[in-house]
C-alpha cells in the first residue's frame, strides 16, 4: 500500500468575545417606581449586562495518500475556554476591565462575578475514497471529549457522483452536536449543570444535473431527528432541586425535548455571460407533521448576480424570510385572550395585529472589490461593502416576552416596549458601508 504525506497544516488560534456594560442589553423598565397592586414601587434602576469570554486552541491536519484513489484526513483539535457568566448590573455601570460587580442584581450587594473554565479535545478522521472519474465514497467520524458534558462520536457517510455533464447525485448521513451554553448551565434562575449536548442526526438525498460549464441545477430532500433539545421547563421535584421565595427553579433548562425537521431545497448556479454570473435558491422547512416551527421561517430564497470585471468584481444578493412562527412564549406576537391577561396578572401590549407571526424581510446586499487599482502588479484590493442597500426596516425574533410585563395605567397610558425584560423581537441594522483596504504580501 502506498503512504504518501500530503498537506500538513497547523493552526493556532485565540478568541475574546465581550459584552460591554455600555453596549449590552439595557432594562430600564423592570425597576419602575409603578405600584401595579402586587408588588411595592421600587426606585428606578437599569439592568444592566456585562460579560466576557476567551478562547484558545491549537489543530493539527494531516492529509494522507494511501493510494491515486485513497486519501485519509487526520487530526486533532484542544481548546481551552474562559467563561465569564453575565454579570448582572442594577444602577451604574459595570466596570469593564473588573469581575466586580458593584451592585448585584438582586441583593444590590458588592460581589465577584464567577468565571467558569471548559477543556475540549477533538479527534477526527475522515476516509475518502474514488470508486471511479465521478463517484467518491466519504467515511468520517470525530470524537468530542469535554470536561463539563462528557464525550460525543459523531458519524458521515457521504456518496457522491459528480459528471462533468448530465446527471448527478449525493447521499449523506451526519450526526452533529450543540454543546449547552454558559447561561443554560449557569443562569441564576433556570441554570442546570448537568445538562447534555443537543444532538441532530439528518440524512439527505440530492440530485443534480449539470449543462457543461455553463449551469448546473440542484433539488434535495432532508430529514432531520433532534433529540435531547434544550427547553426551559417547569420543575419536575422541587425536593431535588428547590425553589426560592423570588421565583428560582420554578422552571429551568433541561434536556427533554425532541422534534422533527424536514426539508426541500431547490438551487441553481449558471453563467450568464462571459463575465456576468448568478445563483439562485429556495428552501422550505417544517416540522413532522408538515407544522411549522418555532423560531424559524418556513420559506427562504436568495438571489444573486457576480460581475467579473478585469479591475472590478461586483456581487449584489438578496435574501428573502417568509414570516417566522413565534413560539407561545413570546405573548409579543399573539392575541391576547382574557385568559393570557390573567395568567401576566395585568394588561399588556403586543403586535399591533398579533396572530403569532413575525412579519418577514427582503434585504439587498451590495459588494465591491478593485483588483489592480495601482496596476496589473498592484496588492492593494479596496472594497466596498452595502449592507441592506435598501434600508429595510425588519428585525429578528426573541425566544420568549419575559414576565415582567409594565401595567397600562394612569402613570403609562400605553406600553412603549414590549412584554418583559427580555426583547420580545431584535432589531436590525439599517443601511451600513464598510470600506476595507485589503493588502497581500505577494502575488
Amino acid at each position: 500500500m502506498l503512504l504518501q504525506a500530503g498537506l500538513m497544516r497547523t493552526r493556532a488560534y485565540f478568541r475574546n468575545d465581550r459584552i460591554l456594560p455600555e453596549t449590552g442589553f439595557v432594562y430600564t423598565y423592570q425597576y419602575q417606581s409603578v405600584d401595579n397592586g402586587i408588588d411595592p414601587a421600587v426606585p428606578d434602576k437599569k439592568k444592566g449586562y456585562h460579560g466576557e469570554g476567551f478562547t484558545v486552541g491549537l489543530e493539527q491536519h494531516l492529509n494522507l495518500d494511501l493510494s491515486e484513489r485513497t486519501g485519509l484526513v487526520l487530526g486533532v483539535q484542544l481548546d481551552q475556554e474562559i467563561k465569564e457568566h453575565w454579570g448582572i448590573s442594577l444602577g451604574p455601570d459595570q466596570d469593564a476591565h473588573s469581575t466586580i460587580v458593584a451592585s448585584t442584581w438582586t441583593s444590590e450587594q458588592r460581589s465577584v462575578q464567577p468565571v467558569f473554565f471548559s477543556q475540549n479535545a477533538a479527534l477526527y478522521g475522515q476516509y475518502e475514497h474514488r470508486l471511479d472519474g465521478e463517484h467518491t465514497l466519504t467515511a468520517g467520524l470525530r470524537f468530542d471529549g469535554d470536561d463539563e458534558f462528557g464525550h460525543v462520536f459523531n458519524p458521515r457517510l457521504s456518496v457522491v457522483r459528480s459528471p462533468e455533464r448530465g446527471l448527478g447525485f449525493k447521499l449523506l448521513y451526519e450526526e452533529v452536536f450543540k454543546a449547552p451554553t454558559v447561561f443554560e448551565q449557569f443562569d441564576e434562575w433556570r441554570g442546570n449543570q448537568q445538562l447534555e449536548p443537543e444532538e441532530i442526526a439528518t440524512g439527505e438525498v440530492e440530485l443534480s444535473y449539470r449543462f457543461g460549464e455553463r449551469a448546473v441545477v440542484r433539488g434535495g430532500l432532508c430529514y432531520s431527528c433532534l433529540t435531547d433539545l434544550i427547553v426551559v421547563a417547569p420543575n419536575p421535584d422541587p425536593q431535588q432541586v428547590p425553589t426560592s421565595p423570588l421565583g428560582q427553579y420554578l422552571d429551568y433548562y433541561q434536556d427533554i425535548a425532541s422534534t422533527i425537521v424536514r426539508g426541500l431545497s431547490l438551487s441553481g448556479d449558471f453563467q450568464i455571460a462571459p463575465r456576468l454570473f448568478a445563483f439562485a435558491n429556495y428552501s422550505l422547512t417544517r416540522g413532522k407533521d408538515g407544522d411549522d416551527l418555532d423560531n424559524i421561517s418556513a420559506h427562504k430564497a436568495n438571489v444573486g448576480v457576480n460581475y467579473q470585471h478585469p479591475h472590478v468584481n461586483g456581487n449584489l444578493r438578496a435574501r428573502w424570510r417568509g414570516q417566522i412562527k413565534a413560539p407561545t412564549s413570546n405573548l409579543y406576537f399573539h392575541p391576547k385572550t382574557d385568559a393570557s391577561i390573567q395568567a401576566v396578572g395585568y394588561d399588556y401590549v403586543t403586535d399591533s395585529s398579533p396572530d403569532g407571526f413575525m412579519d418577514g424581510h427582503f434585504v439587498v446586499d451590495l459588494t465591491l472589490t478593485s483588483r489592480d487599482v495601482l496596476g496589473t502588479d498592484s496588492v492593494l484590493e479596496p472594497q466596498l461593502i452595502v449592507r441592506n442597500l435598501l434600508g429595510e426596516d425588519y428585525a429578528g425574533i426573541g425566544r420568549q416576552s419575559g414576565s415582567g410585563v409594565r401595567p397600562v395605567d394612569e402613570l403609562q397610558p400605553t406600553v412603549q416596549n414590549p412584554s418583559g425584560f427580555i426583547p420580545a423581537y431584535h432589531p436590525q441594522p439599517g443601511r451600513e458601508l464598510f470600506l476595507v483596504a485589503r493588502y497581500r504580501l505577494s502575488r
